[in-house]
């Protein structure tokens, strides 16, 4: 007789199974959740450099001449990457896409690349030098606070800590509200560790003193914040303020390591409005270009700053000419205009005729912008202006560049009553011929050849050398 009995194996494997496929999902989760709570790696760049300097003797006075090369790694965007030079106890700091530095061969895409050079002369800044003074230089990322390069080039370093930037949130100041003031400190000395310094603010070297609401004005305190220092404050309306005028500040770093330093940065402010709709102004004392001075051919950065005096904030665009007498007549602005080439393409919509890519304004705030005009004195595709069938080819002279906001989007309010435009006065310099024909050998002491290179190097002048027997010729 069968017996009969009941086996339950295939049951407990498949729940087996399906326990350790839980198991399985719920570590992974966990695992997942720990790395992704991990705080991610700060973005850097990863590059190579080298640099090389000389001192120089001009009519008595000793400059340096440095030179920096990228050797390899990351290219670098100009109009982030900010140079800093420290000589002995005075720094100073210039962007990459300033005229001395766009106008270098380097600089004729926007960016500094592996196997390009640039070089600085501390002449540009009324910085003499002996043979013991104190030189560092850094390449700083002003997008995101980093270092990328320093060295120390000449000296026993221990150099005084450097003010970056004072900024306030909102910019500007609205008057009748808190602001956050940001300070950013950099330290020359290998590293920017400056979190064990002291930071504070003087307000009563200008008509700040009467709004700021603290009880010192002379004397605020920052706090550090990771990477840089910051206070909040309220700011009451006072009559006497005025919007669109800089405000001077004076900041004091102490390192606690012998440097007791202080800079002068400015603020603006801006007051309430009873415009409901947007109302932007623009003003020729809120244009700014690298050089007003500039030559036939070279390029000029250009730095706008667009208000909004309205209640509402915008998108807007700008619309760029530049008026010379020589071009042809244009009705919309009733003057003898060209629109221009720039970095962002052609002037006729900044920052691109694409609808959908505009600059915007906070109501009763400001924006910041800046562009790179190209090749000055051509037309916005870079070639020749034409008018009346003739080359305008010599446009050496006065000019004007004419900036208006357009596009505005909510519309201006009925009442809006700021002008939408403005007009900067530059001089365009023509681009000269300099002959060498003493017929004398490369190197030799009577080369006059070396002599002009050497000077148009080091005013920082761009300039072709072309060689008319070889028929060799190279761009500066």
């Amino acid at each position: 007789m069968k017996k009969l009995t009941k086996k339950e194996g295939g049951v407990s494997e498949v729940i087996g199974s399906i326990l350790i496929l839980m198991i399985t999902v719920v570590l992974f989760s966990t695992v997942f959740y720990y790395v992704a709570s991990m705080p991610t790696p700060k973005p850097q760049v990863f590059t190579q450099f080298e640099a090389q300097m000389e001192l120089v003797n001009v009519s008595g006075n000793m400059y340096a001449n440095i030179t920096v090369k990228n050797i390899g790694g990351e290219s670098l965007d100009d109009w982030r990457t900010m140079f800093i030079i420290v000589v002995d106890f005075t720094a100073k700091q210039h962007m990459l896409s300033e005229g001395n530095f766009s106008t270098q061969p380097f600089d004729k895409d926007g960016r500094f690349s592996q196997g390009e050079s640039f070089y600085y002369n501390t002449s540009w800044d009324n910085l003499t030098v002996n043979p013991y003074s104190d030189i560092s230089i850094t390449l700083y990322d002003k997008s995101t606070g980093q270092i990328i390069w320093s060295s120390h080039l000449q000296g026993h370093g221990n150099l005084p800590p450097t003010l970056i930037s004072l900024t306030s949130s909102p910019a500007p100041i609205r008057l009748g509200q808190d602001a956050t003031l940001k300070a950013v400190v950099f330290n020359p000395n290998g590293n920017n560790n400056v979190s064990g310094y002291t930071v504070a603010l003087d307000f009563s070297v200008s008509d700040l003193r009467n709004s700021v609401n603290v009880s010192h004005p002379n004397w605020v305190k920052m706090s550090y914040g990771g990477r840089f220092f910051t206070v909040t404050l309220g700011f009451a309306d006072n009559k006497t303020l005025k919007p669109g005028v800089p405000y001077k500040v004076r900041v004091f770093i102490d390192d606690h390591e012998g440097h007791n330093v202080s800079y002068f940065s400015y603020l603006f402010v801006t007051r309430g409005t009873n415009i409901n709709g947007p109302d932007l102004y623009i003003d020729s004392s809120l244009i700014t270009l690298s050089s007003l001075t500039p030559q036939h051919g070279s390029n000029v950065v250009v730095t706008v700053v667009v208000q909004n005096l309205g209640g509402v904030g915008a998108y807007f665009k700008l619309r760029v000419y530049d008026v010379f007498k020589g071009y042809p007549y244009n009705p919309s602005i009733g003057m003898n205009a060209t629109l221009i080439q720039t970095n962002l393409g052609s002037s006729k919509y900044l920052p691109s005729s694409d609808i959908n890519k505009n600059y915007s304004v906070a109501a009763a705030g400001q924006t910041t912008i800046s562009f790179v005009w190209i090749n000055i004195g051509t037309n916005e595709s870079g070639k020749v202006v034409v008018n009346n069938g003739h080359n305008v080819s010599h446009v050496a002279g006065t000019h004007q560049l004419y900036i208006e906001v357009v596009n505005i989007t909510p519309p201006e309010d009925p009442h809006a009553h700021y002008p939408n435009h403005a007009l900067v006065k530059l001089t365009v310099l023509p681009r000269i011929l300099l002959v060498d024909d003493d017929k004398a050998p490369g190197g030799s002491p009577l080369d006059t050849s070396k002599y002009y290179k050497y000077i148009l190097n080091t005013c920082g002048y761009k300039y072709d050398e072309i060689n008319g027997e070889s028929g060799v010729s190279s761009s500066k």
